[in-house]
C-alpha cells in the first residue's frame, strides 16, 4: 500500500512523466524507486546495486580516454615471451602477433627444446610465424631423422634459412624445428618434444585448451653460430586467428556449444564474450544480461559490419578490432580497450540487462524538460584552457609487424588561433585498432566532441532517471536558449536515492559527428615502412671454378689437393678502397651416403686478374668430392655457392699441380715465355696461353704445341706474333690432357 501511495503521489506532481516510461529504462527506475523507498533491499534489488549500473556508463572513448593510462597490454609487450614460476593466463581476440607465456625452455644434448602457450583457449587459426622481428616460413618436410614422429600440428616443419644465412648451419641446413597445437580438448602432445626429453616431458603435458607452439634448435659450428642464431635463441611469436566468438545472428550457433562458433573481427562479439563467456571477462548470464534485448545487441553488431568508404577507394567494415589481455589484469582496462575500437558505450541496468552502442549517432529518445530539472551548471563561450586542439591516435599496424603507429595529427585551427603558443596534445590510444581508417574516424569524432562549446552538468528529479542510461538525451528548456532544443551526449552519471536526485554530465552533440568525416581528406596517411637493412647483405661467391690436381708432398708422395678460384667481390668501402673478406671453402665426398663437410677459412685473400684462388689441404683420391665456397663478412656469411661443383679425384681425372712461375719477354715481333713444371708426379706438358692484356684465361687462346718435359723442369717457347701487348698463361697437363689451373697472366710488350 505504501509503494501504491508513493507513486500516486509523484504521478501527481509530475515527477513521472508518462514520456518516459521506456521499455527499455522503466525496469531500473522502477528497482531504483524501491531502492530508495526501503533502506536495504526489496526483491533482491539494493542501493549499492543501482549505484554500481550507472558506472559503466562512462567506457566510451571520449575525453576520459584521452586523459586515461595506456592498457598494460601494449601491441608491443605481447611480443615478448614472459618467463615467470606463475604466468599470467593471456586470451587474444581478432587478429593479433602475439608471443604467450614460456612453458618450457630446456637445453639438453646440444639442443633447445622450448614450449610457449599463446593464449589459454582454441585458436581458429595460425597465420604468420616469426622469429624475433623476422617472418619466416616453413616447409612441412620432416628432415630431422631423431625425430622419430613426425611433426602434425596446423602449422609445422623446419624454419627455412634467410637469405643471410640466419636459422641456418654452415652447411645452409635448416637448425629450427616448429610445431604447433591449437588448443583442442584434449590436445596432441608434441612427439618430438617427447622423444627427446622422455619422461621429463610426458603424454600429460597435453596443453589442453591452450594455443601452443613447440621449438626445436639444433647446434651448429662456434663460427656459424652468430650467424645462425644472431640474436640467441629465437623469440618465436605467432600472428593469428585467435578466439572463436558466438554470433547471436548466426541461426546455426548455440551459445551453450563452443563448436559452434566461428572466428570473427567484430568488436561488439568482443564485448559479448569478455561480458558472458570468457573466463578472463564478467561471466554473466547471457539468457538474463543480453537476450532480452537482443535486438540492441543485433544493432550494434550490424552497424560495425556496414562498409564505409577509405581514401584510397573501396570500402571497409566501419569497425573492427583486434586485441589481447590477461586474466589477471583489471576487466575495466581489456573492456575499455574494446570499447575504445568502436567508440562503444555501455550500461547495465535494474533489470540486469546490459544495453549497448556503437560510434554512430542515432536521434535521441529520451526528452528531458523543465519538469524534470532541478539545477543547471552550464559551460558555454570561450574554450577551456585544458581544452585539446591538438591530437593523434595510436594504432596497431600489420604492416609494420604488429606494433604501434600514430596517424596524423588532428588540429583544432580555431580554438588554436584563439590561444597561442604551445597547442594542447592529446592521444587517443586505439591499440585494438588495425585499420589507419578507423583510427582516424575515431580521432575525428573525438575531436568534434573537443570542439562543442555547450557542456555542463543537470541535477535532475527521479522523473528524469531515464537520462541516466542514455548515451544521447533531448533537453527542451526555457532555462536557457542555448536549452531550447539541445541533443547532448551523456558523459558521466551519479545517483542519489537519498535526495531522490541524479546528475549527468554531458556535451552538445548532434548528426555532424557523422556526416562532417571526409575519407580522402581525413584519412591519415599510413606511416612508411622501414625497410629492415640485411643483417648479412653479402652474396655467395660467383663463377666458382674447382679443379683436383696432383702434386708430391715433401716426404715424395704423390697426393691430390684441390685448385678452387671464383670471382672477387665487387663491394667497395666509403672511400673506394676494395673490401676483402674471409672465405670458408668446404668439400665433401659425394653419397650416398655422403660425407661430413670439412671446412677451412681463408683470411686476407688478394684478387688477382679479378679472381681469388686457394689450395686445399690434401683430399681423398679416386672418388667424387662436392665443394662449396662462402663469404664471411665481420659479423655475416653469405649462403654456399649452389649448386656445388662435382670434382672427380680419380687418378685419370686429376690435373698436375700448377706451373711454379711463368715469365714473359717482349721482343721485335716475338715474345719468350718460359715456366717450371710443377712437382707432380703426373706431370706430362705444359701448354702456353695468350689473350688481350686485362682479359680473362677463358678468352685466352693455347699457343704453339704442348712442351713436353719432367717434373720440376723448365719448359720454354717463342711465341710469333704481331705488335701488341699480351697476357700469357701457362696450364700443366696430365697424360690424358686434364689441365691444372693457370699460372699467370704476365704481360709482354711486343714491338
Amino acid at each position: 500500500m505504501m509503494m501504491r501511495l508513493l507513486l500516486a503521489a509523484m504521478t501527481f506532481l509530475g515527477l513521472l512523466a508518462p514520456a518516459h516510461a521506456d521499455p527499455i529504462f522503466t525496469p531500473m527506475f522502477a528497482a531504483a524507486l524501491v531502492a530508495a523507498s526501503l533502506p536495504t533491499t526489496v526483491a533482491g534489488v539494493s542501493v549499492a546495486a543501482v549505484l554500481a549500473s550507472v558506472t559503466t556508463t562512462a567506457l566510451g572513448i571520449g575525453l576520459s580516454l584521452l586523459l586515461s593510462r595506456s592498457p598494460k597490454q601494449s601491441a608491443e609487450s605481447g611480443l615478448v615471451p614472459i618467463k615467470q614460476p606463475v604466468p599470467y593466463a593471456p586470451f587474444a581476440y581478432g587478429t593479433v602477433r602475439l608471443s604467450g607465456v614460456v612453458v618450457l625452455w630446456e637445453a639438453t644434448g646440444n639442443y633447445l627444446h622450448y614450449v610457449i602457450a599463446f593464449v589459454r583457449h582454441r585458436a581458429a587459426e595460425f597465420v604468420q610465424l616469426y622469429l624475433h622481428d623476422d617472418a619466416v616460413t616453413l616447409n612441412p618436410a620432416n628432415n630431422m631423422a631423431f625425430l622419430v614422429a613426425p611433426l602434425t600440428g596446423p602449422m609445422h616443419g623446419t624454419v627455412n634459412p634467410l637469405p643471410d644465412g640466419r636459422y641456418a648451419n654452415e652447411s645452409v641446413q635448416p637448425v629450427v624445428w616448429i610445431d604447433t597445437r591449437i588448443g583442442l580438448v584434449p590436445e596432441t602432445p608434441y612427439a618430438m618434444i617427447r622423444n627427446l626429453l622422455g619422461a621429463n616431458w610426458t603424454a600429460k603435458h597435453r596443453g589442453d585448451g591452450c594455443a601452443s607452439l613447440a621449438m626445436i634448435c639444433s647446434p651448429t659450428g662456434q663460427q656459424g653460430f652468430t650467424k645462425a642464431y644472431p640474436n640467441q635463441s629465437p623469440q618465436p611469436s605467432m600472428v593469428g586467428n585467435w578466439k572463436l566468438l558466438f554470433d547471436p545472428r548466426d541461426e546455426a550457433q548455440d551459445p551453450n556449444n563452443e563448436a559452434t562458433w566461428q572466428f570473427s573481427r567484430n568488436p561488439v562479439l568482443f564485448v559479448l564474450d569478455f561480458l558472458c563467456f570468457s573466463p578472463a571477462g564478467y561471466r554473466n548470464n547471457y539468457t538474463t544480461t543480453v537476450l532480452p534485448i537482443l535486438s540492441r545487441w543485433t544493432q550494434a553488431m550490424d552497424d560495425c559490419d556496414t562498409s564505409v568508404s577509405r581514401k584510397g577507394g573501396g570500402t571497409e567494415p566501419r569497425y573492427r578490432g583486434s586485441g589481447w589481455g590477461t586474466e589477471e589484469q583489471d576487466r575495466r582496462i581489456a573492456l575499455q580497450s574494446m570499447l575504445a575500437a568502436f567508440d562503444g558505450w555501455l550500461c547495465r541496468r535494474g533489470d540486469g540487462t546490459v544495453d549497448i552502442e556503437i560510434g554512430v549517432y542515432y536521434a535521441p529518445v529520451v526528452l528531458i524538460s523543465d519538469a524534470d530539472i532541478l539545477g543547471v551548471k552550464l559551460q558555454t563561450g570561450a574554450s577551456s584552457e585544458t581544452r585539446i586542439n591538438q591530437a593523434t591516435a595510436r594504432w596497431t599496424s600489420p604492416d609494420h609487424n604488429y606494433v604501434s603507429v600514430e596517424t596524423d595529427p588532428v588540429l583544432d585551427t580555431a580554438d588554436q588561433a584563439l590561444r597561442p603558443g604551445a597547442p594542447v596534445n592529446g592521444n587517443i590510444d586505439l591499440g585494438w585498432v588495425q585499420s589507419v581508417g578507423q583510427a582516424s574516424r575515431l580521432l575525428r569524432r573525438e575531436m568534434f566532441r573537443q570542439r562543442q562549446e555547450v557542456r555542463g552538468t543537470l541535477t535532475l528529479r527521479w522523473s528524469g532517471l531515464n537520462a541516466c542510461y542514455a548515451r544521447r538525451v533531448r533537453i527542451q528548456s526555457n532555462k536557457s536558449y542555448r536549452m531550447a532544443d539541445l541533443v547532448v551526449e551523456v558523459r558521466a552519471a551519479r545517483l542519489s536515492p537519498m535526495s531522490q536526485t541524479c546528475e549527468i554530465d554531458f556535451l552538445q552533440t548532434s548528426s555532424v559527428i557523422d556526416s562532417e568525416y571526409v575519407p580522402g581528406t581525413m584519412e591519415s596517411d599510413v606511416p612508411p615502412v622501414p625497410v629492415r637493412p640485411s643483417s648479412g647483405g653479402l652474396s655467395a661467391p660467383a663463377d666458382v671454378n674447382a679443379t683436383a690436381e696432383q702434386i708430391t708432398d715433401p716426404s715424395g708422395s704423390a697426393v691430390v689437393i684441390l685448385n678452387v678460384s671464383w670471382d672477387a667481390p665487387t663491394n667497395t668501402a666509403i672511400d673506394g678502397s676494395s673490401i676483402y673478406f674471409s672465405y670458408v671453402v668446404h668439400w665433401r665426398v659425394k653419397g650416398p651416403p655422403a660425407g661430413t663437410w670439412q671446412e677451412t677459412t681463408y683470411p686476407g685473400l688478394v684478387p688477382s686478374a679479378g679472381r681469388l684462388s686457394i689450395e686445399t689441404g690434401v683430399v681423398p683420391s679416386g672418388t667424387l668430392l662436392e665443394v662449396q665456397v662462402a663469404t664471411y663478412g665481420i659479423t655475416s656469411r653469405s649462403p654456399f655457392s649452389t649448386p656445388p661443383l662435382e670434382v672427380n679425384t680419380e687418378i685419370a681425372s686429376v690435373a698436375p699441380g700448377s706451373p711454379i712461375w711463368i715469365a714473359a719477354t717482349g721482343g721485335a715481333g716475338f715474345a719468350d715465355l718460359s715456366c717450371t713444371n710443377p712437382n707432380s708426379g703426373n706431370f706430362s706438358a705444359v701448354q702456353f696461353y695468350r689473350a688481350a692484356t686485362g682479359d680473362p684465361f677463358i678468352d685466352a687462346v693455347p699457343v704453339g704445341p704442348k712442351i713436353f718435359g719432367a717434373p720440376n723442369a723448365t719448359s720454354a717457347y717463342t711465341d710469333t706474333v704481331a705488335a701488341g701487348t699480351y697476357d700469357y698463361f701457362a696450364v700443366a697437363l696430365n697424360a690424358a690432357d686434364v689441365g691444372s689451373t693457370p699460372a699467370g697472366p704476365q704481360t709482354a710488350t711486343v714491338t
